[in-house]
């Protein structure tokens, strides 16, 4: 879901709330949302890296 996201650029922890309740229902707290917004970056970029060394 978080690459479906993607649209030019990394969504909001806003915008990925937004996503996560409408997929799922499920409302998390602004902190747990800047955090995983922050994580799942992270782990794309990685992935993104891994990728173009591969």
């Amino acid at each position: 879901m978080f690459r479906q996201s993607i649209d030019g650029s990394y969504p909001t922890a806003h915008i990925l709330g937004e996503n996560i309740q409408a997929t799922y229902g499920t409302q998390l707290s602004p902190a747990e949302l800047k955090s995983l917004a922050a994580r799942l970056q992270q782990r794309h970029s990685a992935e993104l890296e891994e990728d173009h060394i591969a």
